[in-house]
């Protein structure tokens, strides 16, 4: 391998990880579950 190639494959392999990064830590990992919502709720009204 040559330098060249060096960097070529590291470039391929930053862009894994980026799009591994998406795929874990995306929009969808941030989306509440209503149902635990409503678990909050609950122990609200258990509190006071």
């Amino acid at each position: 391998m040559n330098i060249k190639d060096d960097k070529k494959e590291t470039t391929h392999l930053e862009n894994q990880i980026l799009n591994k990064n998406r795929k874990i830590f995306g929009k969808s990992s941030e989306q509440v579950d209503l149902n635990q919502l409503f678990l909050f709720d609950e122990a609200k009204k258990i509190v006071i």
